[in-house]
């Protein structure tokens, strides 16, 4: 059975969030979140969105992107990857209200599942 949830944005490494953020705004794309601790969330043309992550934050040496998705119950989430044989992270509180855990598929591609309490419409 497949849990609720939806894919929220993709993540991308950046070394410094406040040129990333300029950079992508002269792009044109709309700035719907900034964090001090070292996040921004963009909105694209067409819906889609993408998340800003500084480098210091999340301690990666890897620069792929990464896709988020968005869980209305992320312990379920966990243990139904698990039991499939998934590597995963523990669940984590983010520096705001947001928890959540990352997992890799079989070629070691990261994926992060997070859940803020609110239900997936």
């Amino acid at each position: 059975m497949f849990m609720a949830i939806v894919v929220s944005e993709t993540i991308y490494i950046v070394e410094k969030l406040d040129s990333a953020i300029a950079f992508y705004s002269q792009l044109g794309f709309q700035l719907l979140e900034k964090q001090d601790w070292g996040w921004a969330l963009f909105s694209l043309p067409g819906g889609n969105k993408i998340g800003l992550l500084e480098r210091s934050v999340c301690n990666s040496e890897n620069n792929a992107p990464r896709i988020a998705f968005k869980s209305d119950d992320i312990e379920s989430e966990r243990n139904r990857l698990k039991s499939l044989g998934v590597e995963v992270s523990d669940i984590e509180r983010e520096p705001s209200t947001i928890r959540s855990f990352s997992w890799r598929d079989v070629d070691g591609n990261s994926f992060f599942v997070w859940d803020d309490g609110s239900r997936i419409n």
